[in-house]
């Protein structure tokens, strides 16, 4: 994962992506056929990844309790 730039989420994310596209669970032991299409997969989910802006830098250091906090303050 870290030399494809992902995070175990990124994974966890295209693992629920596949299951929810084709109705199966992934097989651990697949031909490399499948593991190369699924590596390249994985690959333009990183690129895309890559055009997303960067996090707020506000947030930085915050738990995901605070932001959401802060965003409902925001709007009360």
């Amino acid at each position: 994962m870290r030399r494809a730039g992902l995070k175990p989420t990124d994974v966890i994310q295209g693992v629920w992506a596949f299951m929810a596209r084709t109705g199966e669970i992934p097989d651990i032991a697949q031909p490399a056929s499948v593991i190369d299409n699924n590596q390249e997969a994985l690959a333009r989910l990183n690129d895309y990844f890559q055009t997303l802006p960067s996090a707020n830098p506000a947030y930085a250091g915050l738990s995901d309790d605070d932001i959401l906090s802060s965003r409902v303050r925001d709007h009360v």
